[in-house]
């Protein structure tokens, strides 16, 4: 008879682990681009609500500080960051909060992601008149 050395792995043996490795890795890596993803998404729509309130400060600066400014009713513009394209606009309309004359701002942000999404970012607040 003979006798099994006990050294070494049998070739089942580093198959199986092999494929259980290979197995870890492509798990491992598909959870680091999912990560990668959602930071930049992160990324995107951190800068589009600072985009929407930049505009809003721009509006309550110009409504609020100089009477002789007139505030346009409707605005757009584009803004670049990263090679990618945000778009925004805003929409101010009188409304009528228990007898004072108030004005509605709803500002709107949109970006296109790599996928053909198309996020976007809201955002509706009121002004008081202008005046003591």
């Amino acid at each position: 008879m003979r006798q099994r050395l006990s050294e070494g792995f049998t070739l089942l043996e580093v198959m199986i682990a092999t494929a259980i490795l290979s197995t870890a890795i492509v798990v491992i890596f598909g959870a680091l681009k999912t990560i990668i993803f959602s930071t930049r998404f992160s990324q995107d729509l951190s800068f589009a609500y600072f985009l929407l309130e930049e505009r809003l400060s721009d509006i309550e600066i110009k409504y609020k500080m100089d009477p002789a400014v007139v505030v346009p009713d409707i605005a757009t513009g584009k803004e670049t960051r990263n090679a990618k394209e945000f778009t925004w606009s805003y929409k101010i309309t009188p409304v009528d909060a228990d007898g004072r004359q108030m004005k509605k701002i709803e500002l709107l942000v949109k970006w296109q992601e790599s996928d053909k999404r198309q996020p976007t970012q809201s955002m509706v607040t009121y002004l008081a008149p202008r005046g003591p």
